[in-house]
């Protein structure tokens, strides 16, 4: 049974063969006496400050999403649901203290949303380029699946 397979694969290789052109890559020249700084810095870190502040939020990479704590929670949607929190991103990212300003009337889903809430990720908030305890305040919109 391998050999077939073998013959098989054998005989497709041969059907879509093709010779690859011939590129030629040339490397860019770069006057070394123009080159002010190198940055290696995480393009993500520094993205939104403008100036001397910044506002938290959200990094690109996030363990959880809404959908996963409803399901999580037990919480059953039959329409979209929507709680606005007011949440406090610390110095390091964490989330610190969460209040809801919004809730959606559902106890069920208003405790999976502040779930949701305090398992995501930040970048903080800067003051003079110094990460700063900042409130934001975050809709979390929780869908039927």
């Amino acid at each position: 049974m391998n050999a077939t397979v073998l013959e098989v694969l054998d005989q497709r290789a041969t059907w879509d063969t093709s010779p690859l052109p011939d590129i030629q890559l040339t490397t860019p020249k770069l006057d070394e006496a123009s080159l002010v700084a190198v940055n290696f810095e995480d393009p993500e870190d520094n993205a939104a400050v403008v100036g001397s502040a910044s506002s938290p939020r959200l990094s690109r990479v996030q363990w959880v999403t809404p959908a996963v704590v409803a399901q999580k929670s037990g919480v059953v949607l039959r329409q979209p649901e929507t709680v606005v929190l007011a949440i406090l991103v610390l110095e390091d990212g964490q989330v610190g203290e969460v209040q809801m300003t919004r809730s959606c009337g559902s106890a069920n889903v208003d405790a999976a949303a502040v779930q949701y809430a305090r398992a995501l990720r930040w970048l903080p908030g800067t003051k003079e380029h110094r990460p700063q305890a900042m409130r934001i305040s975050l809709p979390v919109i929780f869908s039927p699946v």
